[in-house]
């Protein structure tokens, strides 16, 4: 399950729909590249964040953080890289975190990462 840093969480004016505290929103932080913005989701099988910065794609490091925020220290989560013909791109700058609900990604052995 995702971890959702309720101190970031933002309202997004209508009509985008709102969600309680604990589910699925926006989150918006400081960073050094101005704000990152992240919609994080559960649902249909998958726990899925964006991350976005409003003119430049997120770097390593930021990826990093986010998924430490949302996914845990001890989750693995991943970035997909699909066939060409799947492509949506809603966002220049957004890249995403993946995981399932249920079991786990394989992983190659640590030696070979």
């Amino acid at each position: 399950m995702l971890t959702f840093p309720e101190k970031y969480r933002i309202q997004l004016a209508p009509p985008w729909p709102q969600t309680v505290e604990g589910e699925n929103g926006v989150f918006q932080f400081p960073h050094a590249y101005g704000p990152l913005r992240c919609i994080a989701a559960s649902g249909e099988g998958w726990d899925h964040v964006s991350v976005s910065h409003a003119d430049r794609v997120p770097d390593w490091e930021t990826m990093c953080l986010v998924k430490k925020l949302f996914f845990g220290p001890e989750r693995t989560a991943m970035q997909l890289h699909p066939p060409e013909v799947d492509y949506v791109n809603c966002h220049q700058f957004v890249l995403h975190l993946w995981a399932p609900l249920e079991g786990e990604i394989p992983r190659p052995p640590n030696w070979m990462v």
